[in-house]
């Protein structure tokens, strides 16, 4: 071979591998640079009010719960439905499972699986390892009553609650057994066969009662015994002709936060209870309601955060500053959109910043009941911009009234939970110096103190790391 000829393919390799060495510094370049991506920025950028809404496959919706990217809607029609919140603008309806024989009146999701207080047919649980296909698992019933509300945190116990019960008002199941072992039971007494909500908080469980005729009882139980029967230690009459019908519970303190619907007598309020002294518990404020939803069995949803109840009634979602105990006073109101027409109101539960709801609409038992989730936003959103310089992002946002701001972030989109900072200021500096991956996507939160707290995904920051310096 010639010289020339070595010569040539020698100059050539050496083109080659100056050009591919070209390509990987530009490469580096790229994922070191890359510019900020802004994820739904028009949701994200929405002012408070509703923010997205998605109607149920089978209508009229009693209950739900919300995990992690998912919300979990029960109806009077038997039905356990499954939506996608990742973008809380755009509920998306996944699967579904349906009991046509009985009304599912309350759900909690732990894990994978929702535990459903399904009416005549008792405790039901339902996997939802698959949200596009949930499926009936197993079930319990005991006595002749009707399942009406549930409690359960995932530990040992579950506490359902029944009406026309007759000696089995409330029924306590072990679920490290279930459905095979006996369970406990405790009843409220001649006369009280109605148990309208169970809310239990460490070793207290909050229990409303009623006698049928206008007669309603709150009663708070030791429960640090169970097996054993759980212990009174005390209770509040709450008639229904001075407070409403029917009770849906939170507890926060020393305090229990009670909604109630109409009765004959009365449209419904909103009731602050002292528990304090568990042995004398009494009404410290209260709040008439004159637009008392009538959902799951007459009781309004509601969700605590902070100083701050949020209710669902007949025309939207409310919120009540209930920092002054003695005077709740009402800061809010989200009409439904006239589009829904007459509604009943429905459930509520809060997350990030959101007001997640099932709303039921028009009222039920007349024809055509259907409704849906709706998703509102409760406060102005922090919004926030990122600008990447090497290793360093410099995160940006709005100054508001706030005295300091958290700084969350995750892999996942509306789920930040991983804390990084406080600062008083309206900026923070992320170093990602150290992380072995070439390149991490990372969702960033801020969420500031007097805001709410605000926690708004703002949009995805690429870090590019090299050979992790």
């Amino acid at each position: 071979m010639s010289t020339n000829k070595r010569n040539g393919r020698r100059w050539f390799s050496i083109a080659v591998l100056f050009f591919a060495v070209a390509l990987l510094v530009l490469l580096i370049a790229t994922l070191s640079f890359t510019p900020v991506v802004e994820a739904n920025p028009t949701c994200d950028a929405m002012p408070p009010g509703l923010i997205g809404y998605a109607p149920s496959y089978f209508g009229d919706p009693k209950r739900l719960d919300v995990q992690g990217d998912y919300a979990y809607l029960v109806d009077w029609h038997g039905s356990i439905m499954v939506f996608d919140i990742s973008d809380p603008c755009n509920p998306l309806p996944l699967g579904s499972a349906q009991d046509t024989a009985q009304e599912f009146q309350d759900v909690v999701v732990i894990g994978d699986y929702a535990y459903v207080a399904n009416d005549a047919n008792g405790l039901a649980v339902y996997d939802i390892s698959d949200p596009n296909a949930p499926f009936w698992v197993t079930a319990r019933k005991d006595g002749g009553g009707y399942a009406n509300s549930i409690s359960y945190d995932g530990g040992q116990y579950a506490f359902v609650s029944q009406h026309y019960a007759y000696g089995y008002e409330l029924v306590i199941y072990d679920m490290t057994t279930f459905p095979t072992s006996t369970p406990t039971i405790y009843s409220s007494g001649p006369g009280w066969p109605h148990a309208w909500e169970i809310h239990t908080v460490g070793n207290r469980a909050y229990h409303t009662i009623a006698d049928g005729s206008g007669g309603l009882r709150f009663q708070i139980l030791d429960i640090s015994g169970l097996p054993a029967v759980p212990v009174l230690l005390g209770s509040l009459d709450l008639p229904a002709s001075s407070y409403g019908d029917g009770f849906k519970i939170d507890v926060q303190g020393d305090y229990a936060y009670l909604t109630a619907g109409y009765s004959p007598q009365h449209e419904g309020s909103f009731v602050i209870v002292n528990i304090s002294d568990e042995t004398d518990p009494y009404v410290e404020g209260e709040v008439f309601i004159p637009n008392a939803g009538i959902v799951t069995w007459r009781k309004p949803g509601l969700d605590i955060v902070g100083d701050e109840v949020y209710l669902m009634e007949k025309d939207g979602l409310y919120g009540f500053d209930v920092s002054d105990k003695s005077n709740p006073t009402q800061f809010v109101n989200f009409p439904f959109p006239v589009s829904f027409g007459e509604t009943a109101g429905g459930d509520v539960v809060i997350r990030d910043g959101l007001a997640f709801t099932a709303v039921t609409y028009p009222e039920p038992g007349s024809s055509g009941d259907h409704g849906g989730i709706a998703v509102y936003r409760l406060k102005p959103s922090i919004l926030m911009t990122g600008n990447l310089v090497g290793n360093d992002l410099y995160l940006v946002w709005t100054n508001s009234n706030d005295t300091s701001y958290d700084i969350l972030r995750s892999l996942y989109p509306y789920n930040a939970y991983e804390w990084r900072a406080s600062t008083d200021q309206p900026g923070y500096i992320e170093n990602e110096a150290g992380v072995d991956n070439i390149s991490v996507n990372y969702f960033f939160e801020v969420k500031g103190n007097a805001q709410g707290p605000v926690s708004n995904q703002i949009g995805v920051f690429t870090f590019g790391i090299v050979d992790g310096n």
